[in-house]
């Protein structure tokens, strides 16, 4: 018995861990704006690469949330919340002020050396103030992407309430549900908080399920199931098409429940072998991709950019292989790190 818990619980570590690289990648893809570079110079048709970054990839951050909330409120005790709160601090605290530093500094170099600025992606000049100074460290301010590590440290902090109202199942589907009527209307939690009152909606909705249906997170997925969610994932990449194509015709609340079923197909259709992750580091490197990739990507695009040739075909090639090429620079890297500066490595990606 014990072997097949153990074996399950493997089996739900490597298909998660596996979920955050392809949602990293992803994520590369959601930030990376080559095509716009072409506009100038050829008439292109954008609609294949703004489907693609806008709507096919969407699903990756709510689906990050998902997993995020089902992972820490699964077993969850309030006799335990401060080792949940040191495990925080650890695996995204630091990281968080990290990062934050890092790109603290690097826009204070962009601001005054301007021939760098001319091959990274368009950032918020630094302005000297301490206020500056703390909102970048403090609040992202100069790392957009990382609104999604601070939103995580304020669920954190805010987790015994949360689990307070999600252990009573009527209670906690009715604050999702309230939320979500809320949202569709643009009302809601404060979005000076926290990033979209969607994000928020999304993490309960993994909570909710971590807190009472736990077991579902290391359920094997049988070949029906599977059938089920590759067909629930060509009805909404074709859904999202459409919209995208008819110039937007799904209210908001329709496309996130449509994002949500997007999710739920992807989690029935992805599921690695035993063993990928042990085999593969670099599977394991998500946060780091997720951490760097901004630094990265606008350099290999803008350099793709100035040496190829300016047609349409090149522009394609471009928007779809510089994430591929960022993100094996970004694994190569990674791998130094972890082999000559540990300590660094361990401290940037909260000792993933």
């Amino acid at each position: 018995m014990e072997n097949t818990k153990f074996s399950a619980e493997i089996v739900q570590i490597e298909k998660i861990t596996f979920l955050y690289f392809i949602c990293s990648v992803l994520v590369v893809y959601i930030h990376n704006n080559s095509i716009y570079y072409y506009l100038g110079n050829i008439d292109v048709d954008i609609f294949l690469s703004e489907y693609f970054s806008d709507q096919f990839t969407r699903f990756t951050i709510p689906l990050f949330l998902i997993l995020s909330g089902a992972l820490f409120y699964r077993n969850f005790q309030y006799n335990k919340i401060i080792l949940k709160f040191k495990k925080r601090y650890k695996s995204l605290l630091i990281p968080y002020f990290f990062w934050n530093t890092i790109s603290l500094m690097f826009v204070i170099c962009i601001t005054y050396m301007p021939f760098i600025r001319a091959y990274v992606s368009q950032r918020e000049l630094f302005e000297p103030s301490v206020q500056n100074i703390f909102a970048g460290i403090f609040l992202n301010k100069y790392y957009g992407p990382f609104w999604f590590i601070k939103d995580l440290l304020i669920f954190t902090l805010f987790s015994p309430a949360i689990f307070s109202f999600l252990k009573i199942k009527l209670v906690g589907i009715g604050a999702i549900l309230l939320l979500y009527v809320l949202s569709a209307f643009g009302m809601g939690l404060p979005e000076s908080v926290f990033f979209s009152n969607q994000a928020v909606v999304c993490y309960l909705i993994g909570g909710y399920i971590g807190v009472h249906y736990g077991g579902l997170l290391s359920y094997k997925i049988n070949d029906k199931l599977i059938i089920i969610g590759t067909i629930g994932f060509v009805a909404v990449s074709c859904v999202l098409m459409y919209d995208k194509y008819v110039g937007g015709i799904l209210s908001r609340d329709v496309m996130f429940t449509v994002i949500i079923l997007h999710c739920a197909s992807i989690w029935l259709i992805c599921n690695p072998s035993t063993g990928t992750i042990r085999s593969r580091w670099w599977l394991s490197c998500s946060f780091f991709i997720f951490a760097t990739h901004e630094y990265v990507q606008p350099i290999i695009s803008k350099f793709l950019y100035l040496i190829g040739p300016k047609n349409t075909f090149f522009a394609y090639q471009n928007f779809f292989i510089s994430p591929l090429i960022s993100v094996a620079i970004i694994l190569y890297f990674a791998s130094l790190m972890r082999k000559h500066v540990p300590t660094i490595w361990r401290i940037s990606t909260g000792d993933r």
